[in-house]
């Protein structure tokens, strides 16, 4: 798909900076509107971060999701570890 396929929309619901994060989910073009709740913790001397995706009409789409979802979060200790460049 193009980057036009994939422009999602969505309005916050709930902003509890920085431990809770609620927002709706609806891609460009669809009917279907999802909640995605973002919560972050600490979790010994780190944090954990619980990401859940809700409200979907099928089980294909809540799979679909889970692994859009999954691949991202694989690369975000890398994308956090890598050092910052100064504009």
């Amino acid at each position: 798909g193009t980057a036009a396929d994939m422009a999602v929309s969505g309005e916050y619901l709930e902003v509890d900076a920085p431990r809770r994060l609620v927002f709706t989910w609806q891609w460009a073009g669809e009917d279907e509107r999802t909640t995605v709740t973002v919560e972050i913790g600490a979790a010994g001397a780190g944090s954990e971060l619980v990401l859940v995706h809700d409200r979907f009409a099928s089980q294909a789409a809540c799979d679909e999701h889970a692994q859009g979802w999954n691949d991202c979060l694989d690369r975000l200790p890398t994308w956090l570890s890598a050092p910052t460049v100064a504009a």
